[in-house]
C-alpha cells in the first residue's frame, strides 16, 4: 500500500492507485442534516485508508471496521496553535507592557530564588511617583488616574490576574481594560507636563512653575504645620507622601486637614532657597528620568511566533528531495490555467476545476507580523513561555516535515508532563491517537483537507444567499464569478470589468 499525492497521482516510483477505492477522505462539517443509518464503511467497503480529523466518531468507527486512520495534518496543527493562543492567554493574559525609558526601578538582573517574587520592571518609588505628580501639577483626578496605572502596571507585571488586579485596586473590570488600554497614553501625558515644566524652568522670562507662593501669602512659620516640621520634613525627606505624613502627625496632636502639608513644604522651601538652605536635602534636582510603556496584544506575540516558526522551516522545505518534482507540477499548472499560484498545494480536482472552486490564483502576500525583532527577543527575555512556546511549535513542525517518528515519541514523553496545560492536553491526545498520527507521517500526502476547505467554502458562500440559496444559484455563486473572469482575462479586458 502506497501513498498518494494531493493531485490524485502516485509518487515518483510507486504504483498507481484507485482513490475511490482505496482512500476514504471524511469530513466533519457540523451540518444540519441528520446523519445516515448506514455506516460510511459499509457504502465503500473497499475503502482501507481513512483520512479524519480529531473527531472520535470518526475514530471509533473506522476501529470498528479495521480501517488504517491517517489523522489530518491540518488538524494537527490547527489543535496546537489552539494549545499555544490559550497558553499566551493564561499566562500573559490580553495585554503585556514592557517598559521604555531608564526612569523605572531597576530589577536585580540575577534571578530570583525558587519560591521567591519576582520584582515587578514597571515599578516606581513612592517618592519619584509623587515627584512627579508635583512636578506636572496635575489635578486630582489626573493623579488619582497616573497612581492606580502605576499600581495596575506593577501588579499586572507580577503575574496577577486581572480579578485579583481589579480586586486590590478597587475598580471594576471594565474600568480595568479602559486603563490598561490608555495606560501608554496616560504616562506620555505626564512625560509632556512634565518637560513643560522644564522648559518653563529653563526660561528666565518665564512664570515660576508654583504658583501658589502670593505676594500676600503668611510665612511658614504661622502654618498649623510648623509645630510638627521635624516631623514633616524628615517623612517628606523618604519620599513619603501627604496622607502617611498626615496620619504620622496627626498622632502627635495635629488637628488640620492634609492640604495643610503641601502649601507648607512649598513655603518651607520658597524660603529656604532665598537663603540658600534646603529643608529637604535629598530632593533630587532637574527633571526625573523619562519613563514610558509599550502595549502589545497576545495576539501579536501569537502571530510573530507563527512567523518565527515559517522562517526557521524554510531551510528544511527547500531540502525536501521531492521539491524538483513539486516545481515542475507547479509549472505545468500555471501553463493550463493563467494566474494560478504555483507555490498552493493542489487538490484530487483537475487544475482548471481547483482554479474555479478553490480560486487558487496568486495573492499579495503578507508578511507583516506586527512586531520588528529587537521588540520579540525583549518579549522572549521578559517572558521565557513565549520562548518555549515557539521552540514548542518549531519541534512539533519539524516532526510533520521530516515524517520522524522517533521525535515524534520524544516530543509526546517531553510535553506530557509540561506545566501549561493546554500543552499537555495537546501532547496526550496524540500519545491516545498515537497510531492514526504516526499514519500521518508515513503518508504526508493522504488529507481531508481539499474537503474541509471545500466545505467551508461553500457554507460562506451559502451563508450569503441568507437562506434563499438553492442548489443552482449556490454552483452559480461558486463557479461563474471566476469562469466569467477568466473569459475576459482571455480577451484581454482589464480585470475591473470581471
Amino acid at each position: 500500500m502506497m501513498p498518494i499525492s494531493a493531485r490524485g497521482t502516485t509518487l515518483p516510483g510507486t504504483p498507481s492507485l484507485s482513490t475511490a477505492t482505496r482512500i476514504g477522505f471524511w469530513s466533519s462539517s457540523k451540518g444540519r442534516r441528520k446523519p445516515s443509518r448506514r455506516p460510511l464503511t459499509a457504502q465503500w467497503p473497499t475503502v482501507e485508508i481513512v483520512s479524519r480529523d480529531r473527531g472520535s466518531a470518526y475514530a471509533a468507527a473506522a476501529a470498528a471496521h479495521d480501517k488504517t486512520q491517517v489523522a489530518d495534518q491540518f488538524h494537527l496543527v490547527a489543535n496546537l496553535h489552539e494549545a499555544i493562543k490559550e497558553t499566551l492567554t493564561l499566562t500573559l493574559g490580553s495585554d503585556v507592557f514592557l517598559p521604555r525609558g531608564e526612569g523605572w526601578e531597576q530589577a536585580p538582573e540575577e534571578a530570583p530564588p525558587a519560591g521567591a517574587e519576582r520584582r515587578p520592571r514597571l515599578a516606581l518609588r513612592p517618592a519619584d511617583r509623587e515627584r512627579r505628580i508635583r512636578l506636572a501639577r496635575l489635578t486630582s483626578r489626573q493623579a488619582r488616574k497616573y497612581r492606580t496605572t502605576l499600581a495596575l502596571l506593577e501588579l499586572t507585571d507580577s503575574d496577577l490576574r486581572s480579578a485579583k488586579v481589579a480586586q486590590r485596586l478597587g475598580i471594576t473590570r471594565a474600568t480595568l481594560r479602559r486603563y490598561r488600554k490608555e495606560a501608554p497614553a496616560t504616562i506620555a501625558q505626564v512625560e509632556t507636563k512634565l518637560d513643560a515644566w522644564m522648559e518653563a524652568e529653563a526660561t528666565p522670562a518665564a512664570a515660576p512653575p508654583i504658583t501658589t507662593l502670593a505676594p500676600g501669602a503668611h510665612p511658614a512659620a504661622k502654618s498649623i504645620v510648623a509645630p510638627y516640621h521635624d516631623t514633616v520634613v524628615c517623612l517628606a525627606a523618604e519620599g513619603h507622601g501627604h496622607p502617611t505624613i498626615h496620619a504620622a502627625i496627626v498622632q502627635e496632636g495635629f488637628h488640620g486637614s492634609a492640604n495643610a502639608i503641601y502649601p507648607y513644604l512649598l513655603k518651607l522651601r520658597h524660603e529656604q532657597a532665598q537663603i540658600g538652605e534646603s529643608p529637604l536635602e535629598e530632593e533630587p534636582k532637574g527633571r526625573p528620568a523619562r519613563i514610558g510603556v509599550q502595549r502589545l496584544a497576545s495576539s501579536t506575540i501569537y502571530r510573530r511566533i507563527l512567523h518565527e516558526v515559517a522562517q526557521a522551516r524554510a531551510p528544511i522545505l527547500e531540502a525536501r528531495p521531492g521539491l524538483a518534482v513539486a516545481e515542475a507540477e507547479s509549472a505545468k499548472a500555471a501553463e493550463i490555467v493563467a494566474g494560478v499560484d504555483a507555490s498552493i498545494p493542489k487538490t484530487l480536482y483537475s487544475d482548471l476545476v481547483a482554479a474555479l472552486v478553490f480560486d487558487t490564483r496568486a495573492r499579495e502576500v503578507k508578511r507583516r507580523s506586527g512586531m520588528s525583532p529587537e521588540v520579540y527577543a525583549e518579549v522572549e527575555a521578559a517572558f521565557p513561555v513565549v520562548a518555549e512556546l515557539r521552540q514548542c511549535l518549531a519541534r512539533f513542525m519539524t516532526i510533520l516535515d521530516t515524517s520522524d517518528e522517533t521525535a515524534l515519541d520524544d516530543f509526546i514523553e517531553t510535553y506530557q508532563q509540561n506545566p501549561a496545560e493546554p500543552i499537555a492536553q495537546f501532547a496526550s491526545g496524540l500519545a491516545k491517537d498515537l497510531e492514526a498520527v504516526k499514519n500521518c507521517l508515513r503518508y504526508p500526502t493522504i488529507s481531508n483537507g481539499p474537503m474541509e476547505g471545500t466545505n467551508n467554502k461553500i457554507k460562506m458562500t451559502r451563508r450569503r444567499g441568507y437562506g434563499r440559496t438553492g442548489v443552482e444559484l449556490l454552483n452559480a455563486l461558486m463557479a461563474l464569478p471566476w469562469y466569467y473572469q477568466d473569459l475576459d482575462r482571455a480577451q484581454g479586458l482589464p480585470s475591473e470589468v470581471a
